[in-house]
């Protein structure tokens, strides 16, 4: 189901400056005004009811063939075994750095993988191997057929935009006897000017490599496989169709999805776009799957869940935080009764999301991220038989020194 459950999320930060102003605008400029707006408002997607589409066989490959192709490629070095490498850096935390290491080129293999924080490019003899702005994906190269069978040079330039900065690399090499041998970033390297030559600056150990704040990135080996974007890995029998892509100028950004009592599936934009219900169509026919949008005003929700005749939502912004049940009272398929019934104190990222249906099936169960406040104070279960928490209320946290919160705002008066 391709796209189906599509999850964009979009940050908007806006400050603006609204001056109204008054001016005498004549007959013809009226006229103008009115013909630009027409046409801005005719120019805007149509937002249809009902739409459909055609199912269509979505790309896919045998895991059989995919783990055939996997073993064929090529084996890739224990990066986290045998000698440990130094996180390095210069004198200077937002300084620009030329590293330079020399080493023998009679081996038989040899790989590297390296990383910076922030920017590096990585030379060979004079030739650029590669560059990366990313430390948390680490860069492997296999440079055996690069070597010379003499002295080689390698040269990582480095640079730090802001924050913590260091620079790690491990060379993997096997000889003749095919014993490994390293290379890794250590006290030995040299800072070098444009012309290869040793400034006199002595390199900076920051650190080893499992250290914070980036710990082990070199023993967490990169997820790589050669299967291609949108493209599914099946075992034999088994087929995957696109019911439904979802026009994200029209019907936004789908966040949250249920089945109701029909089989049939509800999707919530996460904006103003509203809740859709899907009704896929049947496996094997040519028939389409139909897209309707509910005529009821309830969107961005986070959590959906159909039970007790009932469809409830967890709204998360939109209309209002807080938990909503839909019902059908007069038989015509459309959710014609919409009720709140409790205020949630949250929203966006981290305020409620999921609904779930308790293992007795009696109650449900309502997930949330931690700036959702609990929905009473603390002591008031006590005094409110509506109220009940399964741990003491008396909530609060133990600190051995002043509480020092985030400079920039985050979770600002939000407990653990």
């Amino acid at each position: 189901m391709k796209n189906i459950l599509s999850h964009s999320l979009q940050m908007l930060l806006c400050s603006a400056l609204l001056v109204t102003c008054s001016f005498p605008v004549s007959a013809d400029e009226k006229a103008g005004e009115k013909e630009q707006q027409k046409q801005e408002e005719t120019s805007q997607p149509p937002v249809e009811k009902i739409v459909t589409q055609y199912p269509e066989k979505a790309a896919s490959q045998l895991r059989d063939d995919f783990l055939k192709k996997e073993k064929a490629r090529q084996k890739r070095e224990d990066f986290s075994a045998g000698t440990v490498p130094q996180w390095i850096w210069g004198p200077q935390q937002d300084g620009r750095y030329r590293f330079k290491k020399t080493f023998s080129g009679k081996v038989k293999t040899a790989q590297f993988r390296a990383t910076c924080d922030n920017v590096m490019t990585l030379y060979l003899n004079g030739k650029k191997l590669t560059a990366s702005s990313e430390w948390q994906a680490p860069v492997t190269l296999d440079i055996t057929s690069k070597l010379n069978p003499g002295q080689n040079e390698l040269i990582a330039e480095v640079s730090n935009h802001e924050g913590a900065s260091a620079f790690a690399l491990k060379l993997v090499m096997t000889d003749s006897a095919d014993k490994k041998k390293y290379l890794v970033t250590d006290s030995d390297w040299q800072i070098v000017d444009q012309q290869g030559n040793p400034t006199g600056e002595k390199v900076r150990i920051v650190g080893k490599m499992g250290d914070g704040p980036w710990g082990d990135i070199f023993g967490k080996e990169a997820i790589e496989t050669g299967v291609p974007r949108d493209t599914f890995v099946l075992l034999p029998g088994f087929e995957v169709e696109t019911l439904f892509t979802v026009p994200k100028e029209t019907h936004g950004s789908w966040v949250a999805i249920t089945f109701d009592n029909k089989g049939r599936l509800l999707a919530s934009d996460q904006g103003d776009k509203g809740i859709y219900r899907i009704t896929p169509a049947s496996i094997g026919c040519d028939q389409a799957t139909k897209v309707e949008r509910l005529d009821f005003e309830l969107t961005s929700a986070q959590g959906m869940l159909y039970a007790f005749d009932s469809l409830y939502l967890s709204i998360n912004g939109g209309p209002g935080s807080g938990l909503y049940r839909a019902r059908d009272t007069n038989g015509d398929d459309q959710y014609d009764e919409v009720v709140k019934l409790k205020d949630f104190q949250g929203g966006g990222e981290h305020g409620p999301h999921a609904l779930r249906l308790s293992p007795d099936g009696k109650s449900i169960f309502v997930i949330c991220g931690n700036h959702t406040n609990p929905p009473f104070k603390a002591g008031e279960d006590k005094e409110n038989p509506l109220y009940s928490s399964r741990i003491p209320t008396n909530w609060g946290e133990d600190l051995l020194l002043p509480r020092q919160w985030d400079a920039n705002g985050h979770a600002r008066g939000k407990l653990a």
